[in-house]
């Protein structure tokens, strides 16, 4: 290791715990503090968007309790809030959607968890999930094609463990760090032609459907267009699935109807999708219909490609970024663990990007947006730490500044990227586009 790598691998570790001390110092006491102003703070906050899955479990190991009925939705809120919510007040109204909203296989992976108490949960996975998000970057190089060296590596665990997302989601303990530890084991068995594991993978991920959906349907008409050397991904992935529902349907029949019903009420509570949030709901979906014809028509023109080409893993990382922006909601922040793939292929592909002006400029903004938390938090704890009553509340929130525009920014370059390969592939069915 160089003296120059040193101080560089220092200089990060400076500022993640920079970004943790603002995290956990500063952003989360103010949220409290909102909380217990709304009579909101008497119940769990670290580990909340697990604890409608844990309490599930345990009432469906006891008694077969419908996760999806009302009675069960005032449960889960007074298990987070120290009470139900009261949805004709104001306040109440704005909080998003706190009933079980998710396929009823996932309570079937969730019983070892349930036989713990959910303070034993919470310790359990707040230490298993930084080991999963750092292997998740390591399965993510390796998927995509990008040799980093033990330095480099440190430097970009570090980057993703502390940004703010991530911090996030490993706070609530949020199922989507789960499902991206699930997509980047994929992407990696993938580049080694392991496709019966990474069919199981992606089924295990699909508890949150509409985050891999898009990669899915990428992945099937892949392994479509050569059957006979990739029929094991459709096997694996269709023989997990079915596991999956017939153990539901054994342990509560028809329960697909309940959650079917039920998903109403979270998009009623839920917010818009970033792109709606930013431009409106006509523009966004205009826009969102645009990306997902270019995300069709790459995924036909580029069916023969093999895993371990670049444009393979630029189509991933597009169509998970296109996921972000278009379908997550705007306030599920931590989605945002999911455009790591993304950041990845532009490091990887940076000599492309360099060769087109309007890439170039366009990453040179999407720089800006990435580094202006690892800039401003550092700066607001200083200041926090020197002279406390000048940090107001609307000061703290200035890191998140960019939290809506950066995955709008990384979908735009991703797009002119995915452009600009399929003007450069030939054919789809000559071209190879290697690493």
């Amino acid at each position: 290791m160089t003296f120059d790598s040193k101080r560089g691998l220092v200089a990060t570790a400076l500022l993640a715990a920079a970004m943790s001390f603002y995290f956990y110092g500063l952003l989360i006491p103010q949220v409290r503090v909102g909380m217990r102003e709304q009579n909101r703070a008497g119940g769990y906050y670290c580990g909340n968007d697990l604890y409608p899955i844990w309490l599930t479990t345990g009432d469906l190991l006891a008694s077969r309790t419908n996760p999806y009925s009302m009675t069960t939705e005032h449960r889960i809120e007074t298990g987070l809030y120290g009470r139900p919510l009261d949805r004709s007040n104001r306040s109440d109204r704005a909080i998003n959607y706190r009933g079980f909203s998710y396929p009823l296989y996932t309570d079937v992976l969730a019983i070892p968890l349930s036989f713990l108490s959910f303070r034993s949960v919470q310790i359990f996975l707040s230490i298993l999930f930084p080991i999963l998000i750092v292997r998740s970057v390591n399965w993510w190089c390796a998927g995509i094609g990008v040799p980093l060296s033990r330095v480099a590596f440190t430097n970009a665990a570090l980057l993703t463990l502390f940004s703010i997302p991530v911090l996030e989601g490993w706070w609530a303990l949020q199922p989507t760090i789960i499902v991206g530890v699930l997509l980047a084991a994929t992407l990696a068995a993938l580049r080694r032609n392991a496709l019966g594991l990474a069919g199981i993978a992606l089924a295990l991920g699909s508890v949150k459907p509409q985050l891999i959906v898009l990669p899915a349907f990428w992945l099937a008409v892949w392994a479509v267009s050569d059957w006979p050397r990739r029929r094991r991904l459709i096997f694996a992935l269709a023989v997990t699935t079915i596991v999956l529902l017939v153990l539901s349907e054994i342990w509560l029949p028809t329960w697909w109807l309940s959650w079917w019903h039920q998903l109403p009420n979270y998009r009623q509570f839920d917010s818009p999708p970033l792109v709606e949030l930013n431009f409106g709901k006509l523009i966004g979906r205009v826009l969102g219909l645009a990306a997902l014809c270019l995300g069709v028509v790459a995924c036909f023109r580029w069916r023969r490609l093999p895993a371990d080409s670049s444009g393979f893993s630029l189509l991933f990382a597009f169509l998970l970024a296109a996921g972000v922006v278009f379908i997550s909601s705007s306030i599920a922040v931590y989605d945002q663990f999911l455009l790591a793939p993304g950041l990845l292929v532009l490091w990887r592909d940076r000599q492309t990007v360099r060769s087109n002006r309007m890439m170039r400029f366009a990453t040179f903004v999407l720089c800006l947006a990435f580094f202006w938390p690892w800039v401003a938090a550092p700066t607001v704890s200083v200041i926090h730490m020197i002279s406390p009553a000048v940090v107001s509340d609307k000061v703290i929130l200035l890191p998140l500044l960019t939290a809506a525009s950066f995955p709008l920014l990384l979908l735009s370059v991703l797009s002119m990227l995915v452009l600009k390969t399929m003007r450069d592939t030939p054919t789809e069915s000559t071209a190879i586009v290697r690493d």
